[in-house]
């Protein structure tokens, strides 16, 4: 059988139905499929419907794996930024400008402060497109699970805030935001690099 190309549109079409959400994974098993089917007589619709109710568990289980895959991937370039030269340099900034307002300004709520300078590479990481679930956005595997950064940082953040105006921490505070930041750009950047990368590799608009 020769596929055509409405008939990889039709596969992709079935994974999505069967659950296959992320565009990554549904590219690697539509040529999966594809492939399999190519192997068999007779008309595309019926082969695929059985393909597809045959290998439903073992499809479901390639869709964990890979996502399984991607999420290493994910934390392995995030360790990697946390560890950057930029990481250093952007709590080292943080860590002067908070020390800066603090000295320049007493009594002035420098952790306040610092809460939303961190706040800001979270807030364009939480609407990177990666995330986006809009039918217009692609989603990749590669997101799955990295909420859960995203979700720790957040949680500490605020609950730092319980102390912003206790003087005799202000330092330590102000030290803790500082590196949250660094944190958060970290993660920022390791979206933006990754998205890009699935984004050129499968095609994405």
């Amino acid at each position: 059988m020769k596929l055509t190309n409405n008939n990889i549109i039709q596969i992709d079409a079935a994974l999505l139905k069967a659950g296959i959400k992320y565009l990554d994974i549904r590219v690697e098993l539509t040529d999966h499929i594809a492939a399999a089917l190519e192997q068999q007589d007779g008309g595309f619709e019926p082969c695929l419907a059985t393909y597809m109710q045959h290998n439903h568990k073992n499809l479901k289980a390639l869709n964990r794996r890979f996502a399984a895959i991607a999420m290493k991937k994910t934390f392995s370039v995030f360790i990697k930024n946390i560890g950057s030269k930029r990481f250093a340099l952007v709590a080292a900034l943080s860590l002067a400008a908070g020390e800066a307002i603090n000295w320049f300004l007493p009594g002035s709520p420098a952790p306040m402060v610092m809460f939303f300078v961190f706040s800001v590479p979270l807030l364009f990481d939480a609407y990177n497109p990666m995330f986006t679930l809009g039918p217009k956005k692609p989603v990749f595997s590669v997101g799955k699970y990295y909420y859960v950064v995203t979700a720790a940082i957040t949680f500490i953040s605020v609950w730092l805030l319980r102390f912003w105006d206790t003087q005799a921490l202000s330092h330590l505070i102000i030290l803790s935001y500082a590196l949250l930041t660094a944190v958060a750009d970290a993660k920022y950047n390791t979206t933006k690099k990754l998205f890009e990368q699935y984004k050129a590799r499968y095609h994405a608009a």
